[in-house]
């Protein structure tokens, strides 16, 4: 249009309404393009008759102008105007509107020509490296695993973000032109450590792999090479705990790979909290390769040869670590090849809080815990007792005596720590 509409002034703090003469409305469509918040009632734009408004729109919370339409057949002939409205200060508390057209048809967006780096929902300002070794260089580079639609409401307390792992990028030659792929980078195989393999099983065989061997878990690494058959869906279940999981697999009737997240335990603690996810492979897929890292609360896909790429946070019960194969329309999937690696931590905790006894007597309450912790059961007899961070620096320690139920913590720092007393060692968040 003329002049773009953008409510965006020095900040998001700015509100105001713009709000146009009366017409009459003669075409069946109004479009426009639309960008900038997503505040049903605060950022919009409203078409409105006799004061009341009729039709509204709101952003994505996102910057792209992308195009909007209301079918307003039903009101041709009516008079009417066009509001638009930014009533809202805080994040994202603006509106961007432009090319306010009417027609006889609803326009459409046309298809992104650019390569999409991820399909899933949380993979956001991706930063990469420069100066890589020159003798194995790769271009590598990760991402803000969250998203500005819910970011300040995921059902986690102290921590509410993270990071994904390390990929690779480059371009890649298919039959169908060039297209971007990312992988792993090859370091993260340094964390692997105890291994499960097989091939050639179906999928009642697979899962009798899985309980034979007692498969489950919270972070691991697994590749599989699925073999849809006729089936019209098959897959894997992750961080499964009876009906709550997540699902990775493929859609054979519509050749894409999917993500649903929407049984993964919190999943209604934000009406943005999108749980459905969908890639489109280019060719068709005999055999599916899903490469799948698995962590506390996030889930991170490469698929074909890397050209498919999704993450996404998940929030489970601690009690969901089951793994489980699953198929739909038919039961001729197979599994042709499939690994499975438990992964340990980066994190490089000093030798006395690296293991921490599964037979731990040593129990304390509240975690997290913001001025005190207590001692389910009260000492018998004189102890010593030292606080550790995360890189095994001792930040507090002392004596704990007979009948003492209590440490006072409130001089730490929020974050994770270690409590030792005598060779038994337990982990606490401080708020």
């Amino acid at each position: 249009g003329n002049g773009l509409v953008n409510s965006f002034r020095n900040g998001d703090a700015p509100t105001g309404t713009l709000t146009s003469e009366n017409f009459t409305i003669h075409e069946p469509c109004v479009n426009f393009l639309i960008g900038g918040g997503n505040h049903p009632g605060e950022t919009e734009i409203r078409l409105q008759i006799n004061g009341s408004s009729v039709r509204t729109a709101t952003g994505k919370n996102n910057e792209l102008l992308t195009w909007a339409s209301w079918d307003v057949s039903d009101l041709q002939g009516q008079e009417a105007r066009l509001q638009i409205v930014d009533n809202h200060s805080g994040g994202w508390g603006h509106i961007n509107i432009d090319h306010i057209l009417f027609s006889d048809e609803a326009a459409e967006n046309p298809i992104p020509v650019g390569f999409w780096a991820d399909f899933g929902p949380d993979n956001y300002a991706g930063r990469s490296w420069e100066n890589m070794p020159q003798d194995n260089y790769q271009r590598v580079w990760l991402g803000w695993m969250s998203n500005w639609a819910y970011a300040g409401s995921l059902p986690t307390s102290p921590w509410r973000g993270s990071m994904t792992i390390p990929r690779s990028i480059g371009l890649r030659q298919f039959p169908y032109g060039l297209r971007l792929v990312q992988r792993p980078i090859l370091e993260l195989d340094s964390l692997r450590e105890e291994h499960f393999q097989f091939v050639d099983k179906n999928l009642a065989q697979a899962n009798q792999f899985i309980s034979d061997n007692s498969l489950s878990g919270d972070t691991y690494e697994l590749k599989m090479q699925l073999v849809p058959g006729s089936s019209s869906k098959a897959g894997i279940r992750l961080r499964m705990d009876g009906n709550h999981f997540t699902e990775i697999g493929y859609d054979a009737l519509r050749n894409e790979v999917f993500l649903d997240r929407s049984n993964a335990s919190a999943s209604n603690f934000d009406g943005d909290f999108t749980t459905f996810f969908k890639a489109p492979f280019e060719a068709a897929q005999d055999t599916v390769r899903l490469h799948i890292y698995v962590d506390r609360s996030s889930v991170e896909l490469f698929a074909g040869e890397g050209e498919r790429v999704m993450t996404a946070r998940i929030f489970p019960m601690e009690s969901a670590l089951g793994l489980s194969f699953f198929q739909e329309g038919s039961s001729d999937a197979t599994i042709a090849g499939f690994d499975f690696w438990k992964m340990k931590t980066v994190w490089d905790f000093p030798n006395a809080v690296e293991e921490i006894s599964k037979n731990n007597r040593l129990e304390i309450y509240p975690n997290p815990v913001r001025s005190a912790m207590y001692f389910k059961e009260s000492l018998l007899e004189k102890q010593a007792f030292s606080i550790l961070n995360t890189a095994g620096v001792v930040v507090k320690s002392g004596v704990l005596m007979p009948g003492q139920s209590s440490i006072a913590v409130e001089e730490l720092g929020a974050g994770i720590y270690f409590l030792r007393v005598n060779q038994e060692v337990v982990k606490f968040i401080k708020n």
